[in-house]
């Protein structure tokens, strides 16, 4: 999940049948691995449902305490796409995945110069809302809907009985 531009949070379970698999898959190396968080990054653009980029230099390995079940990540790039593979990692280089995040893609850190503002002005919303008291075509209003407006009763007056127009 994105924190915030430069800040990823993890979070993964692990299941016994997995680490079973992991175990099974890196044999005789089961005994001598790391656990690891391998960080891929994207340019912001790249296809978000696609595969891991096969980028090594986009990669890189977060160690983690063997007890870990989240981790909070500072990455260093803004406007980037990133996947993070849980896995085990073995004194001879090979990488064995468990887990693989979605893609996430994070903000900018800055406000985007080139867009154009839309904001309403303090005057206009006081005109709009002014305007609506006063009976005007407001969407939903009951002058937009063809009815008349509302009356209050006069003090002490019952108003109109159940199921009666007032």
């Amino acid at each position: 999940m994105v924190r915030d531009p430069r800040w990823l949070y993890c979070y993964w379970e692990i299941t016994p049948d997995t680490l079973a698999a992991a175990q099974r898959a890196l044999g005789d190396e089961w005994g001598d691995h790391r656990i690891v968080l391998r960080v891929y990054g994207f340019p912001v653009d790249t296809d978000r449902a696609g595969a891991v980029a096969g980028r090594e230099d986009d990669a890189y390995d977060i160690e983690l305490p063997p007890d870990a079940a989240s981790w909070y990540l500072h990455i260093g790039r803004t406007r980037r796409t990133y996947r993070v593979a849980y896995g085990f990692l073995t004194r001879s280089g090979r990488f064995h995945s468990c887990a693989l995040s979605n893609a996430v893609a994070t903000p900018r850190d800055s406000v985007d110069e080139a867009g154009e503002e839309h904001w309403a002005h303090q005057d206009e919303l006081l005109a709009r809302l002014s305007g609506m008291l006063e009976g005007g075509l407001a969407p939903g209003s009951s002058a937009a809907l063809g009815l008349p407006p509302y009356k209050r009763p006069a003090p002490g007056s019952p108003g109109p009985a159940r199921g009666q127009k007032g």
